[in-house]
C-alpha cells in the first residue's frame, strides 16, 4: 500500500495526464477555430511530452511498466497510477532514469492511453508446448 506521499505524487501524475489530454483536445479545438494556427504551448507540458517520448524508448523503462500495464484497463486514470506506481521507484535511485516529475509520467500515460498498451509493449516471448521437456 503506498505512503501518504506516494499516493499524492500518484493523485499528480493523474491530474497532470488529464491537464495534458485537456490541452491537446483544447489545442486542436484552438488550431479549427484558428484555420490552422497553432495555438501557443505551454513550455512545461512540451517539456514532459519530450520527457515521456525518451522514457518510451527506454528499454529499462519499457521492462519495467509493461508487465504491469498489461493487467490494467485502457483508463487514462489507471494508465497513469501504474505507470507513477511502476516508475517511482526508478526515480528515486541515485542513478535516477526517470525524472521525479508527475508532469512527464502523466505525459508517458497519455502515450500510452492513446497508443496502447500492446503498442507501447512487445509480446512476451511465448512459453514452449510440452512443459519440462
Amino acid at each position: 500500500m503506498p505512503t501518504f506521499q506516494e499516493q499524492a505524487f500518484l493523485d499528480e501524475v493523474v491530474a497532470a495526464a488529464e491537464r495534458i489530454e485537456l490541452a491537446d483536445a483544447l489545442g486542436d479545438a484552438r488550431r479549427a477555430q484558428d484555420f490552422g494556427h497553432a495555438a501557443p504551448a505551454d513550455p512545461d507540458i512540451a517539456e514532459a511530452k519530450a520527457a515521456a517520448e525518451r522514457l518510451r524508448r527506454d528499454p529499462g523503462v519499457i521492462n519495467r511498466i509493461c508487465p504491469a500495464l498489461r493487467s490494467v484497463s485502457d483508463d487514462l486514470g489507471t494508465i497513469a497510477k501504474t505507470l507513477g506506481t511502476a516508475l517511482l521507484p526508478l526515480a528515486l535511485t541515485p542513478a535516477a532514469v526517470v525524472p521525479v516529475s508527475a508532469l512527464a509520467m502523466g505525459a508517458l500515460a497519455v502515450i500510452v492511453a492513446r497508443a496502447g498498451v500492446n503498442a507501447i509493449c512487445p509480446k512476451a516471448p511465448a512459453k514452449a508446448a510440452g512443459g519440462d521437456e
